[in-house]
């Protein structure tokens, strides 16, 4: 195989049968943290949501603090300290804290 692409070959093309699986945009499932999970998951979860802004109007991770809506933008799986203000969440595993967010437009 190495071979093969060291020499240049394209590959085989693959057949297209209908079958093929399609990653989309996150649906809206995805778009609220749901505490009950690791921390480890709504981690990964925040810094997937990174890379889908402007996801077709979707917004997420969502979560409320405070009684405000709020899009948490980043997390971080160790306590940042007195230098760094962050808001401590009780995940299913272990604590997680948001280092940053944003207020959600209610007109979204």
């Amino acid at each position: 195989m190495l071979a093969r692409i060291a020499a240049g070959d394209p590959g085989d093309p693959q057949a297209a049968t209908g079958d093929e699986p399609y990653a989309g945009w996150f649906g809206d499932d995805y778009a609220e943290i749901d505490w009950s999970k690791s921390a480890g998951s709504i981690h990964d979860q925040v810094r997937a949501w990174a890379f889908a802004a402007n996801n077709r109007g979707a917004q997420g991770p969502l979560t409320t603090l405070d009684g405000r809506r709020v899009r948490v933008t980043r997390t971080s799986l160790a306590d940042p300290g007195e230098r760094t203000p962050a808001v401590r969440m009780d995940c299913l595993d272990a604590p997680i804290w948001i280092v940053a967010f944003d207020p959600v437009d209610p007109t979204l």
